[in-house]
């Protein structure tokens, strides 16, 4: 090695220490700055009054304002920060002079939550409630009520309305959305995710308490996600979805483990929910006293499928003359249906087919019973999926694929909630379902009453699955008692 390889490795080896030490002061210097990191804020809204004034008080509307704009200016509140929340330190209701506006930015979050207190956001039968332009909304415990407008409660294009343990009640539009209106903004994934929730006494002429629909656009799509939530007398007279009006082929609607009763459509149709050509999952779920001109239950219509499993529909009714489909109706050339281990009873019209009616497209059954409906239990083509139950002749499938006909299923009456009706002992429908059906989706080995499938040597047609008590308490009883 000559002497300059030495001296430059002589000077790489003595500079080391020298950028050590410039590291660990820049890392001090950086430790030592002041960061400023984006924090949410906790906002407590202290006054059910619907003012905007530096007046000491701070109100829902004031606190909306800081925490869309992230700034406090509104000195009565706390100042917003990142994604906040609001919370209450009042019960009681909040008049609304105007429409509270959520106009955040596409990725803002906003929480508003009435965990603690009892606190009602009311129109006052004269405002919309929320207009959510953009970015998520989150509501807790709270209830929207006497809203109007396109959206009496809501209206949200926003990424995303998460709903908790609400009510929305008495909102109404002359429009569509009696309590909430989702439609796109020309953004991507407008959804709603609704739990706990009850919908009850709103209106609009399409959609009384929801209308899901992506606009004018193919190129968005808007989805309404349902679970343990109530729609009780919801309505559109005349109109289209007396609970909710899903449509378009971007539309998206799922609803597990909810309850449809008393919603109507007048001399409309779809006196539960109307189905326009958007895509519609029902699972574990009840549709009993609604009432439409046509499909007093369930109208779908167009070329997406909707599809049910694990459901009852009874005392659902179509009033007008001729109609046919009380519990569910459909029509369309590519309308389609699938109904797995469901149970139609007790549903009417006044034409034919009180149960399912099929004026167009494919309607399938497996599993399922369809029995006691008045004018007969079923009209149109209704193709024979395996193992079916029909009380009486008018569904077709004869007794091919392990299905019966004319049958009584021997149910019980009406009962749980979401209700179903039970098997009494030595029904017919007792374990002569097809296992491979019950095994997969939208059943997947579960039924209505919370019991897992199957019970016996196969699995139950229709929505109930029979655990014969006393037999099990013979067989486990002795290893109970040792």
């Amino acid at each position: 090695m000559g002497k300059s390889d030495k001296e430059c490795k002589m000077k790489r080896v003595s500079s080391f220490p020298r950028i050590f030490c410039v590291l660990c002061l820049l890392s001090v210097m950086l430790a030592l700055s002041p960061v400023q990191s984006v924090r949410a804020a906790s906002i407590v809204v202290n006054s059910l009054e619907d003012t905007d004034a530096v007046d000491g008080k701070c109100t829902l509307r004031e606190a909306i304002e800081n925490a869309t704009n992230d700034n406090a200016g509104n000195g009565d509140c706390a100042a917003g920060s990142g994604a906040d929340t609001i919370t209450f330190s009042v019960s009681g209701t909040i008049t609304l002079g105007s429409t509270l506006s959520i106009n955040q930015g596409y990725t803002a979050v906003l929480t508003i939550d009435g965990t603690g207190q009892t606190v009602t956001i009311s129109g006052n039968d004269a405002v919309q409630v929320v207009y959510v332009r953009y970015g998520s909304l989150t509501l807790n415990n709270l209830t929207i009520a006497n809203g109007t407008g396109q959206g009496g409660g809501i209206s949200n294009s926003g990424t995303l309305l998460t709903i908790t343990n609400c009510t929305f009640s008495g909102n109404h539009a002359n429009g569509e959305g009696g309590a909430i209106f989702n439609h796109h903004n020309n953004t991507a994934g407008h959804r709603v995710i609704i739990t706990n929730s009850t919908f009850s006494g709103n209106t609009a002429e399409k959609g009384g308490a929801i209308y899901n629909a992506y606009g004018y656009s193919y190129d968005y799509d808007t989805q309404v996600t349902i679970t343990n939530s109530t729609f009780s007398g919801n309505s559109t007279p005349g109109g289209l979805g007396g609970g909710i009006y899903n449509g378009g082929s971007y539309s998206t609607l799922t609803i597990t483990s909810s309850t449809f009763s008393g919603n109507g459509a007048s001399w409309g149709s779809g006196g539960g929910i109307y189905n326009d050509d958007g895509s519609l999952t029902i699972r574990t779920s009840t549709f009993s006293g609604n009432s439409a001109g046509t499909g007093g239950g369930i109208y779908n219509y167009g070329g997406y499928q909707l599809t049910i499993g694990n459901s009852t529909f009874s005392g659902n009714s179509a009033s007008n003359s001729g109609s046919n489909g009380g519990g569910i109706y459909n029509s369309g050339a590519y309308a389609s249906i699938i109904i797995t281990n469901s149970t139609f009873s007790g549903n009417s019209v006044p034409g034919s087919g009180g149960g399912i009616g099929n004026a167009g497209g494919t309607v399938t059954l497996r599993n399922t019973i369809v029995a006691n409906n008045m004018s007969g239990n079923c009209s149109g083509a209704i193709a024979n999926g395996a193992n079916n139950l029909d009380s009486g002749t008018t569904c077709g499938w004869g007794s091919t694929q392990g299905s019966m006909s004319n049958v009584n299923p021997l149910l019980g009456a009406l009962t749980g909630s979401p209700a179903y009706f039970p098997l009494n002992t030595g029904s017919p429908a007792i374990d002569k379902g097809e296992d491979t059906i019950c095994a997969v989706w939208p059943v997947n080995n579960q039924s209505q009453n919370g019991v897992a499938r199957p019970q016996g040597a196969h699995c139950d047609i229709g929505s109930y699955e029979f655990a014969d008590v006393v037999a099990l308490t013979v067989l486990y009883l002795p290893l109970i008692l040792r």
